[in-house]
Protein backbone atom coordinates (compact mmCIF):
# COMPACT_ATOMS: atom_id res chain seq x y z
CA UNK A 1 0.00 0.00 0.00
CA UNK A 2 2.83 2.40 0.82
CA UNK A 3 4.45 1.82 -2.60
CA UNK A 4 1.20 2.80 -4.31
CA UNK A 5 0.95 5.98 -2.23
CA UNK A 6 4.53 6.93 -3.14
CA UNK A 7 3.86 6.26 -6.83
CA UNK A 8 0.70 8.37 -6.73
CA UNK A 9 2.51 11.19 -4.94
CA UNK A 10 5.36 11.11 -7.50
CA UNK A 11 2.86 11.15 -10.37
CA UNK A 12 1.06 14.18 -8.94
CA UNK A 13 4.35 16.00 -8.35
CA UNK A 14 5.47 15.28 -11.92
CA UNK A 15 2.12 16.55 -13.23
CA UNK A 16 2.36 19.78 -11.23
CA UNK A 17 5.99 20.31 -12.30
CA UNK A 18 5.15 19.67 -15.95
CA UNK A 19 2.24 22.08 -15.88
CA UNK A 20 4.29 24.85 -14.29
CA UNK A 21 6.95 24.53 -17.00
CA UNK A 22 4.44 24.91 -19.85
CA UNK A 23 4.20 28.46 -21.12
CA UNK A 24 0.76 29.94 -21.45
CA UNK A 25 -0.70 32.72 -23.51
CA UNK A 26 -2.51 34.28 -20.60
CA UNK A 27 -0.86 36.37 -17.96
CA UNK A 28 -0.05 34.50 -14.74
CA UNK A 29 -0.70 36.26 -11.45
CA UNK A 30 -0.07 35.24 -7.87
CA UNK A 31 1.56 32.34 -6.10
CA UNK A 32 -0.81 29.58 -7.29
CA UNK A 33 -0.50 30.77 -10.91
CA UNK A 34 -3.88 32.20 -11.73
CA UNK A 35 -4.34 33.08 -15.39
CA UNK A 36 -6.57 35.91 -16.54
CA UNK A 37 -7.01 37.94 -19.67
CA UNK A 38 -7.77 37.29 -23.31
CA UNK A 39 -7.41 33.87 -24.87
CA UNK A 40 -7.59 32.95 -28.55
CA UNK A 41 -9.07 29.69 -29.79
CA UNK A 42 -8.69 28.48 -33.38
CA UNK A 43 -11.74 27.17 -35.21
CA UNK A 44 -10.68 26.60 -38.82
CA UNK A 45 -8.50 27.66 -41.72
CA UNK A 46 -10.67 30.07 -43.60
CA UNK A 47 -9.75 30.92 -47.22
CA UNK A 48 -11.05 34.47 -46.75
CA UNK A 49 -8.29 35.06 -44.17
CA UNK A 50 -5.45 33.50 -46.21
CA UNK A 51 -4.37 36.87 -47.63
CA UNK A 52 -3.61 38.13 -44.10
CA UNK A 53 -0.84 35.55 -43.61
CA UNK A 54 -0.29 31.92 -42.70
CA UNK A 55 -0.89 32.27 -38.94
CA UNK A 56 -4.28 33.96 -39.25
CA UNK A 57 -7.17 31.57 -38.63
CA UNK A 58 -10.83 31.87 -37.93
CA UNK A 59 -11.39 31.63 -34.21
CA UNK A 60 -12.85 33.07 -31.07
CA UNK A 61 -11.39 35.64 -28.71
CA UNK A 62 -12.58 35.11 -25.14
CA UNK A 63 -11.89 36.47 -21.71
CA UNK A 64 -10.93 33.76 -19.27
CA UNK A 65 -9.91 32.80 -15.77
CA UNK A 66 -7.72 29.76 -15.25
CA UNK A 67 -5.50 27.91 -12.81
CA UNK A 68 -2.16 26.54 -14.02
CA UNK A 69 -3.21 27.32 -17.63
CA UNK A 70 -6.34 25.17 -17.32
CA UNK A 71 -9.47 27.18 -18.02
CA UNK A 72 -11.94 27.42 -15.16
CA UNK A 73 -14.28 29.89 -16.84
CA UNK A 74 -14.45 31.60 -20.24
CA UNK A 75 -16.86 34.38 -21.18
CA UNK A 76 -17.43 37.25 -23.59
CA UNK A 77 -16.42 35.17 -26.62
CA UNK A 78 -16.72 36.61 -30.09
CA UNK A 79 -15.68 35.37 -33.51
CA UNK A 80 -12.59 37.02 -34.95
CA UNK A 81 -9.52 36.45 -37.06
CA UNK A 82 -6.98 35.11 -34.55
CA UNK A 83 -3.23 34.78 -34.67
CA UNK A 84 -2.57 32.41 -31.77
CA UNK A 85 1.27 32.46 -31.94
CA UNK A 86 1.25 36.27 -31.68
CA UNK A 87 -1.72 36.37 -29.24
CA UNK A 88 -3.48 38.89 -31.46
CA UNK A 89 -6.82 39.20 -33.17
CA UNK A 90 -8.69 41.32 -35.69
CA UNK A 91 -12.41 41.95 -35.95
CA UNK A 92 -14.11 40.55 -39.04
CA UNK A 93 -16.15 42.69 -41.47
CA UNK A 94 -19.94 42.44 -41.03
CA UNK A 95 -20.84 40.37 -44.13
CA UNK A 96 -18.00 37.89 -43.58
CA UNK A 97 -18.83 37.63 -39.88
CA UNK A 98 -22.49 36.89 -40.62
CA UNK A 99 -21.57 34.19 -43.15
CA UNK A 100 -19.03 32.53 -40.86
CA UNK A 101 -21.22 32.64 -37.75
CA UNK A 102 -23.84 30.60 -39.58
CA UNK A 103 -21.16 28.04 -40.49
CA UNK A 104 -19.14 27.79 -37.23
CA UNK A 105 -20.07 27.94 -33.55
CA UNK A 106 -18.17 28.24 -30.29
CA UNK A 107 -18.43 24.45 -30.05
CA UNK A 108 -16.03 24.16 -33.00
CA UNK A 109 -13.04 25.65 -31.16
CA UNK A 110 -9.81 23.66 -30.92
CA UNK A 111 -8.84 23.34 -27.27
CA UNK A 112 -6.06 21.26 -25.81
CA UNK A 113 -6.86 18.51 -23.32
CA UNK A 114 -5.20 20.39 -20.47
CA UNK A 115 -6.95 23.65 -21.30
CA UNK A 116 -10.35 21.97 -21.43
CA UNK A 117 -10.11 19.32 -18.68
CA UNK A 118 -7.13 20.47 -16.60
CA UNK A 119 -9.16 21.92 -13.74
CA UNK A 120 -10.85 18.54 -13.24
CA UNK A 121 -7.44 16.83 -13.26
CA UNK A 122 -6.17 19.30 -10.64
CA UNK A 123 -9.25 18.74 -8.46
CA UNK A 124 -8.93 14.95 -8.78
CA UNK A 125 -5.24 15.15 -7.83
CA UNK A 126 -6.07 17.25 -4.75
CA UNK A 127 -8.80 14.81 -3.69
CA UNK A 128 -6.43 11.88 -4.24
CA UNK A 129 -3.73 13.58 -2.16
CA UNK A 130 -6.28 14.19 0.61
CA UNK A 131 -7.40 10.57 0.60
CA UNK A 132 -3.79 9.36 0.61
CA UNK A 133 -2.88 11.64 3.50
CA UNK A 134 -5.96 10.59 5.46
CA UNK A 135 -5.24 6.88 4.95
CA UNK A 136 -1.64 7.42 6.06
CA UNK A 137 -2.81 9.23 9.21
CA UNK A 138 -5.29 6.45 10.01
CA UNK A 139 -2.61 3.78 9.46
CA UNK A 140 -0.28 5.61 11.85
CA UNK A 141 -2.89 5.59 14.64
Amino acid sequence: MKTNNNAIRMLIQALVLGVTLVSGVAEAKGLFILNTGDEMFEVADEPALAAAGEHWKLGYKCKHFGVLWADVWTWDCHMAAVNVPDNSYADLPGELLDRLQSKYTLGDVHRGVWNHYGIWIILAALVLMGITRRSQNQAAV
